[in-house]
C-alpha cells in the first residue's frame, strides 16, 4: 500500500492563552486541569465541557512557587495548591479574582492534595513532608492539624466524614484517618493493596468506598484500586493507567476522573472500569476536578481510528476459514501468508478474544505466537517504494524471561530492511532508548518506511499537522490504547541493512524469538 498519509486523529488541544484572572467570565465548567506553564513558577488552568469540549484557560499564573498540584471546587469557586511554596489559590469559577488565601511559608510546605469539607466550611492540605492542615474555606485559622513521627509522606486527601478524614502514606500500603475535630487526632490505619506511591485519593459516601491511584513512575502500567470500608478489601479496578496521579470522583459516584501526567484528564467507569481520554493535555500535572459526570463511549477500548488508502496487505485473522486453536488457514492455503519456517520450537495459533483484549469483541479472533524461538512469518505483497506497516500488538510475557524480541522487516528479494524491534523484559522499540509503552496491553503500531529518493510529507497522526521523512529512513508511531493517545517513538531512524533505495519491496517478515513457555506474541489487523 503505497501510503504517505497517515490519517488517525485524536482530539486536539486548544492553545489558547490568558492573562492572570482574565478569562472571560463562563457561568460554569464542568471539568478543570491543571497543566505546566512551559517554565519554573508558570502554571496553567484549563476548563471545560465534562467531554473535553470548549476547552478555555481559565487562569494562567506568573508568579506560582512552583507547579500546580491539585485542584478542588465548590459551587462558587476552584482551589489549587503551589507544590513547593506551600501556597493555596482560590478564584470564582471562572477563574476570576484569583489569589492566594495561603502565603508561602505560612506553615504548610511541599504541598500535595487538598480536599473540601463544605458542609464544616473546611478545607484540608496534605503537605507531603510536614502533615495534614485545616483551614477556613477563606483560608484563615490555618493549623497544623496531624504531624505524627510514624507516618513519613503525607499524600492524597479525602474528606470522609466531618470527624473522619482519610489520607495516605506514599512509603506505605496503608490508609490512615484521624479526626480532625478531636483534640487528639491521632491516625488510625488501614492495610490496603498497592498502596505505595499514592497520591490520587477519592471517598464515595453513597457506597462506603474509597478510590485511589498508584503511581508507577514514567510510563510504566499503572492502577486504580478501591477499598470497601464495608467488607475492609481493595479491589483492583483498572491496571493500565498511565501515570495516574489527582483522583476526583463524579457528583453521581459513577465515574473517577484522573489526572495522568503527560497525558491529561482520563475518565474511569466505575461499574466496568471503562476508561476514555476526555482531554488530552501534554503537559498535564496533578490536579483534576469535576461537576459533571462523563459517559464514556466504549468500556474498554476504543478501535483504531479509520485506515485510509488501498490496503494491499491484510491479516486480521478473523475470516470464517480460521478456527481457534489452530493455525491460520490463509498460512495453510498458501494466502497473504507465504511461509512459516523456523526451529520446530513454539506454536503458532488462531484465538478467540474472549477477553475483548483488542477492543474489537469476543467474536473477534487473533494471531498467536507462543514459546518462538528465531521462528518467521513472512508474506507477499506487491511491492511499492514507501510502505505504512500497521498492526495491534501485546507482548504477554512472564517476569523471568530473559531478553527475547519481535523484530518486524521488510524486504527486498534476500535484502533485509529492519525497520522495528520490540525487546523483553526492557519492552523498546528502536532505537532502544525509547520505552515503547507496557506489558499486555494492546498498541497499533504505523511505521512508515520511505525506500524513495524524494523526501515525503505524510499528516501525523495524532493530529499535529504533517511531517517529513528524508528517504532511507523511517518513522514510528505508537497508538496507546489505554490512553487513546498517539506517541511518535521515533522520527526519522536510519534502518540497518538497507535494501536498494528506489526498488519495490516485496515481502514483510515477522521474527519471533523466546524460550518462555508462558510467552506470546498477539498480533491482530497486520496491514500494509
Amino acid at each position: 500500500m503505497l501510503k504517505t498519509n497517515i490519517t488517525k486523529t485524536l482530539r486536539g488541544l486548544c492553545a489558547a492563552a490568558a492573562s492572570l484572572g482574565l478569562a472571560a467570565p463562563l457561568s460554569a465548567f464542568d471539568l478543570y486541569w491543571s497543566e505546566y506553564g512551559g517554565e519554573p513558577g508558570t502554571a496553567v488552568i484549563k476548563a471545560s465541557d465534562i467531554d473535553g469540549s470548549n476547552e478555555t484557560v481559565v487562569f494562567t499564573g506568573t508568579d506560582m512557587a512552583s507547579f500546580i498540584v491539585d485542584i478542588a471546587v465548590t459551587d462558587t469557586h476552584i482551589y489549587w495548591t503551589g507544590h513547593s511554596g506551600g501556597d493555596v489559590w482560590r478564584a470564582d469559577r471562572d477563574g476570576s479574582e484569583a489569589g492566594r488565601i495561603i502565603e508561602s511559608g505560612s506553615g504548610p510546605l511541599s504541598v500535595h492534595n487538598i480536599a473540601i469539607d463544605e458542609t464544616a466550611g473546611k478545607l484540608y492540605i496534605a503537605c507531603f513532608t510536614t502533615g495534614i492542615y485545616q483551614s477556613d474555606l477563606d483560608g484563615s485559622n490555618l493549623t497544623l492539624s496531624l504531624n505524627e513521627t510514624f507516618i513519613n509522606n503525607y499524600s492524597g486527601v479525602a474528606v470522609r466524614s466531618s470527624s473522619e478524614v482519610l489520607f495516605f502514606s506514599t512509603s506505605t500500603s496503608i490508609l490512615y484517618s484521624y479526626d480532625p475535630t478531636s483534640e487528639w487526632p491521632f491516625a488510625n490505619s488501614l492495610s490496603v493493596e498497592g498502596g505505595t506511591q499514592t497520591y490520587g485519593l477519592a471517598y464515595d459516601p453513597a457506597t462506603n468506598t474509597a478510590y485511589y491511584s498508584v503511581w508507577a513512575g514514567g510510563g510504566a502500567p499503572s492502577s486504580i484500586y478501591k477499598y470497601d470500608f464495608n467488607t475492609f478489601e481493595s479491589t483492583l479496578l483498572r491496571s493500565d493507567i498511565v501515570a495516574p496521579l489527582g483522583l476526583k470522583l463524579s457528583p453521581d459516584g459513577t465515574h473517577l476522573l484522573v489526572a495522568q501526567r503527560g497525558i491529561g484528564v482520563g475518565g474511569i467507569r466505575i461499574s466496568d472500569g471503562g476508561y476514555e481520554l476526555i482531554a488530552g493535555a501534554s503537559d498535564a500535572h496533578f490536579g483534576v476536578a469535576t461537576t459533571a459526570n462523563p459517559t464514556l463511549d466504549d468500556p474498554t477500548f476504543p478501535p483504531p481510528p479509520a485506515e485510509d488508502g488501498d490496503i494491499i496487505f491484510l491479516a486480521d485473522f478473523d475470516t470464517e476459514a480460521d478456527e481457534a486453536g489452530l493455525p491460520p488457514a490463509t498460512l495453510m492455503e498458501g494466502g497473504p501468508w507465504a511461509s512459516f519456517s523456523g526451529p520446530t520450537e513454539g506454536t503458532i495459533t488462531v484465538e478467540a478474544d474472549t477477553e475483548n483484549s483488542f477492543g474489537y469483541g469476543e467474536e473477534n479472533r487473533f494471531l498467536r505466537v507462543t514459546s518462538a524461538r528465531q521462528k518467521n512469518l513472512s508474506g507477499s505483497f506487491p511491492g511499492s517504494q514507501i510502505v505504512t506497516l500497521s498492526f495491534d500488538y501485546i507482548g504477554r510475557v512472564n517476569d523471568g524471561d530473559g531478553n527475547r524480541w519481535l523484530n518486524v522487516d521488510l524486504r527486498q528479494g534476500g535484502t533485509r530492511a529492519h525497520i522495528t524491534s520490540i525487546r523483553i523484559p526492557a519492552l523498546t522499540i528502536r532505537p532502544d532508548d525509547v520505552p515503547s509503552g507496557v506489558n499486555d496491553v494492546p498498541m497499533r503500531l504505523d511505521t512508515l518506511f520511505n525506500n524513495s529518493f524524494e523526501t515525503v510529507t505524510y499528516e501525523r497522526p495524532d493530529g499535529g499537522g504533517t511531517a517529513e521523512l528524508a528517504p532511507h529512513n523511517a518513522s514510528l508511531w505508537v497508538y496507546h490504547y489505554a490512553t487513546n493517545q498517539w506517541s511518535q517513538l521515533y522520527e526519522e531512524y536510519n534502518y540497518v541493512r538497507a535494501i536498494t533505495l528506489g526498488e519495490e519491496i516485496d515481502t514483510v517478515l515477522f521474527q519471533f524469538d523466546s524460550n518462555d513457555p508462558l510467552r506470546s506474541y498477539d498480533l491482530d489487523n497486520v496491514m500494509v
